[in-house]
């Protein structure tokens, strides 16, 4: 079942991309945790993003998108 505020097109293309519904929900969750994030830093000052915290920070975000997809 769609997920609530999602697009129709969009989950019809996860589904056609083979995700289940289980990974269709998570992948919706943190899409809207991360919009919550964005609007929090809206006004914010923002900060000059070297190579290395780039690098840390695609690690991280990596990393729990595993943990959230159940990946090991």
């Amino acid at each position: 079942m769609k997920p609530i505020g999602m697009k129709e097109d969009s989950y019809k293309r996860y589904q056609e991309d083979g995700f289940t519904e289980k990974e269709i929900v998570n992948i919706w969750e943190m899409t809207l945790a991360a919009r919550e994030k964005m609007k929090l830093r809206v006004g914010k000052e923002s900060r000059e993003i070297t190579s290395s915290t780039y690098k840390r920070v695609e690690k991280r975000l990596n990393q729990e998108i595993n943990r959230r997809m159940g990946i090991k």
